[in-house]
């Protein structure tokens, strides 16, 4: 979440002290105006010296509060506005703090809807952004926090769609990128790491390992000619042992890779034909590297 929700809430809590004030007019019950010494006044409804029913507080920042009160307390449903940074919140209260159903609009555009409680967005909600982007799904003190039906589009256009803890992308979900790749799996603080499936937009694809991002461990790429590569990866480079195999499954090469170049052999054992020559074998079996191993 680009902005805090919380961090502007915590503002309307402060307020607290300065609505529960008690009239030392002549008036105990009904409409009236009042002003306080500090500058801060209120226009609507009292009972027994105390703003009850509808009414407007504008304190002595110029934060104004339109709407319903209780025994002095913002309570029910009411708008407040920042006089210093325009931000405003449209929804239900209790105990002059946001509770229940509210949208929070912040004066760049960036907009928050859904369910508050103990004065953060908690439960369900969607916080969209002026530049499109949004999270959705729920909340918890003010962070994505939840299973499968939260979602997420960052500023370019991929969109996220699984588990959230935190407000990271962490546990199992799926990333549509705007250029036609996809990527289904685990995930950890917002990257890709565990097992998954990459699918790129040109054909190709890569089951198996990844850490912090990047394909590393066991694992298969496949090209769209149907070749593929079996073995480990780091760094999203065939790196250590591992194998190329042509469509057919036939062994192409084999041997430990660096940094996506095949620069060693594997290990042989040498046997001799019943002609007299020799024949060499990897000490590893050709069709060592099988798609279980990536499970």
């Amino acid at each position: 979440m680009k902005k805090s929700v919380l961090s502007v809430l915590l503002m309307v809590s402060l307020l607290t002290a300065c609505n529960q004030r008690k009239s030392t007019a002549d008036f105990v019950s009904g409409t009236h105006e009042y002003e306080w010494e500090d500058s801060a006044t209120y226009k609507g409804e009292w009972l027994n010296g105390q703003p009850h029913g509808e009414g407007t507080m504008v304190f002595e920042n110029g934060d104004k509060y339109t709407g319903e009160w209780k025994y002095g307390e913002k309570s029910g449903k009411g708008v407040y506005i920042f006089a210093k940074t325009k931000n405003k919140y449209d929804g239900e209260f209790k105990h002059n703090v946001p509770e229940g159903e509210g949208v929070f609009t912040f004066s760049n555009g960036d907009k928050y809807t859904g369910e508050f409680s103990a004065n953060k967005p908690n439960g369900r909600g969607q916080f969209i952004h002026a530049d499109g982007s949004y999270e959705k799904g729920v909340f918890k003190d003010g962070k994505l926090n939840g299973n499968s039906d939260c979602s997420s589009m960052d500023k370019s256009g991929n969109i996220y769609t699984g588990d959230f803890v935190r407000g990271m992308k962490s546990g199992e979900g799926k990333m549509d990128y705007l250029n036609g790749d996809s990527y289904t799996g685990d995930w950890y603080n917002n990257k890709a790491h565990g097992y998954g499936k990459y699918y790129y937009a040109n054909g190709c694809r890569y089951e198996g390992h990844f850490a912090n991002g990047v394909a590393s461990g066991y694992g298969v790429y496949t090209w769209d000619d149907g070749e593929c590569y079996r073995g480990e990866f780091q760094n999203d480079q065939m790196h250590g042992q591992g194998a190329i195999y042509d469509a057919e499954g036939n062994v192409i090469e084999s041997g430990i890779y660096s940094n996506g170049v095949l620069v060693g052999q594997l290990d042989e054992r040498r046997e001799t034909k019943d002609d007299g020559s020799e024949r060499s074998e990897r000490s590893d079996d050709d069709n060592y590297y099988s798609e279980d191993e990536i499970m």
